[in-house]
């Protein structure tokens, strides 16, 4: 060994193990499955009543999320709530909410939590009365007072959803 590599004895080693690897093949391993990577999620933003118009909600994976429900009629331009009070408003945001739901591929009953934002507390109950229609068995809600709601609504909603498995 002393024509390879010359020099100190852990330098012979080196060069001797290097050759010894060079006589070596690597093989694939055949005795164990591999995973395939998870395909990416995508994520599109929902416009049910046109691409022109802001999106209210997202749908990624099998989630989905919707904000800023109010009782607008649809494709009113200005927005323009319904009239009646409270309780129309929320029979619209509700209508509403369903069909963003309805445009991700989900369903009222796949809501699972639901943010109510009221102008007025003293109206929760018109609005559990006509959100009761809408659900049954109720998601998890959560409510409570808000100053400012879109296009002066007396009540807006927010929920996420989870698409049911194929």
């Amino acid at each position: 060994m002393k024509g390879i590599g010359g020099g100190s004895p852990a330098r012979r080693s080196a060069v001797a193990a290097l050759l010894a690897l060079s006589a070596c093949t690597i093989e694939r391993r055949t005795d164990r499955v591999t995973q395939q990577p998870p395909e990416p999620v995508t994520s599109a933003f929902l416009r049910p009543w046109g691409e022109s118009s802001p999106p209210v909600g997202v749908r990624s994976g099998d989630l989905v999320w919707v904000w800023a429900m109010t009782g607008t009629v649809p494709g009113s331009v200005p927005p323009r709530l319904v009239e009646g009070g409270i309780a129309a408003e929320t029979r619209q945001a509700l209508d509403n909410l369903v069909a963003v739901l309805s445009a991700a591929g989900a369903a009222a009953r796949d809501i699972a939590q639901c943010s109510v934002f009221l102008a007025d507390l003293a109206e929760a109950d018109a609005m559990r009365s006509v959100y009761a229609d809408y659900f049954p068995a109720p998601p998890l809600r959560i409510a409570g007072a808000a100053s400012g709601l879109t296009s002066g609504a007396r009540v807006e909603l927010e929920c996420t959803a989870v698409l049911p498995s194929p």
